[in-house]
């Protein structure tokens, strides 16, 4: 879209300070590049690229328009962000069937300005061509795949972290299959390799990318006969040959898997004694739903033997360990955690062992599933002299987007 010559030339006068101000927007304090850039890639033109479309999708608008224009529409919706040019390249536009004059009927209220660009991208063209949203590093386009295929650029991302362990693959469900599993034991660990969509690397590293290339813009890749990006797999490192739009796309849903990955877990563990009968009674009055320990603290002879908070790490096999003691008392925590396919849920495993004065307390392989992925989780276990010990933990983990 090209405007009157005076609007270019403010625009060309100010051209250097918006790519200036738009890199160093890219950059942590730190210098370190942020989280929509992948990380290792030292090309400044796809950080600008990327820094563009995020601009766009922070940009709120609102529309709604009848059989208006396009090239009408295109226009307010470009002056809606006047520091960064939104470009239509009408000749490329054509080829998908989309003119200066097709009529727009489109109607969003408070999206962003990415989303509108994108909601008016599913109204042009057919299910085979339709126009996209991208950057050359300069400026925004609205313009074909096949031309924004033109301006691809690489960028490496370091994905050992999720594709180091089988617990962390389990979670995001990545890894060998079954079928791979067969076939390594028939000695053929490469079995299947040669239809593979993502060449090289290892299983896993392969298994990730091909996970991306179904879900971040499936029909951009070369491999799997589109025009848009290539995608290789190197032993927990993934590059990617592709335009700015495919990039973000892959950081977008990079940074969502790590999201469902726990970094660590914050544990508040609490041990009570208490007498058997007083304990029963409690469970009793309970009348099916979960007891409450601390009511049994009112009882003779009930005392909170232990208490705790402990924030552990996640290490690199998914599980979490805290050891805390006084002297007299020495507590040993280990944890297993799981997100439950298709739920909110965190299944977790514990193996604790807590050694009192008088006598030790252990709990080994217990699994419970936690609702909404936290919340108290209670573990009953036979004590001295006709008492029971009950284990209290409130998990809440921590991921890596909080």
């Amino acid at each position: 879209m090209r405007f009157e010559s005076a609007r270019r030339m403010r625009r060309a006068s100010a051209a250097v300070l918006v790519a200036a101000s738009i890199v160093a927007a890219a950059l942590h304090p730190s210098g370190r590049a942020a989280a929509s850039v992948p990380a290792d890639l030292p090309s400044e033109a796809l950080a600008t690229a990327l820094a563009q479309l995020d601009r766009l999708d922070r940009t709120r608008y609102s529309i709604d328009v009848r059989e208006g224009d396009l090239e009408d529409v295109l226009a307010s919706i470009d002056a809606a962000v006047p520091d960064l040019e939104i470009t239509a390249e009408w000749a490329e536009l054509g080829r998908v069937g989309a003119r200066r004059h097709t009529p727009i009927t489109l109607r969003i209220e408070d999206g962003s300005v990415l989303t509108v660009l994108a909601a008016l991208a599913t109204r042009l063209g057919d299910e085979y061509a339709r126009p996209v949203v991208d950057s050359d590093g300069t400026r925004v386009l609205f313009t074909t795949r096949d031309r924004s295929a033109e301006f691809r650029m690489t960028g490496a991302y370091d994905v050992r972290d999720l594709v180091g362990s089988p617990q962390v693959l389990g979670r995001i469900g990545v890894g060998e299959t079954e079928a791979e599993a067969e076939d390594a034991a028939a000695g053929d660990p490469g079995a299947g390799d040669d239809d593979a969509a993502v060449p090289g690397g290892s299983s896993a590293t392969r298994e990730l990318a091909e996970l991306l290339v179904r879900h971040a813009d499936a029909e951009a890749w070369l491999d799997l006969g589109g025009t848009a990006g290539r995608i290789s797999a190197h032993d927990g490192r993934i590059v990617v040959t592709a335009p700015p739009s495919v990039h973000r796309a892959i950081a977008r849903m990079l940074e969502a898997l790590r999201r469902t990955t726990p970094t660590g877990v914050d544990v508040e563990a609490m041990l009570v004694r208490a007498p058997a009968e007083a304990w029963a009674a409690v469970r009793a009055s309970a009348g099916g739903g979960e007891p409450r320990p601390l009511d049994v603290l009112a009882e003779p002879g009930a005392g909170i033997v232990w208490t705790a908070a402990m924030p552990l790490a996640v290490d690199a096999e998914g599980r979490v360990s805290g050891v805390a003691g006084d002297g007299s008392l020495a507590a040993q925590l280990e944890l297993s955690l799981a997100r439950r396919p298709g739920t909110g849920d965190l299944r977790l495993t514990v193996d604790a062992r807590i050694t009192p004065a008088d006598g030790s307390t252990q709990v080994s392989g217990t699994t419970a599933d936690l609702p909404r992925g936290f919340g108290e989780l209670l573990l009953e276990t036979p004590g001295p002299g006709g008492t029971v010990r009950l284990l209290v933990l409130r998990v809440d983990p921590r991921f890596a987007g909080r």
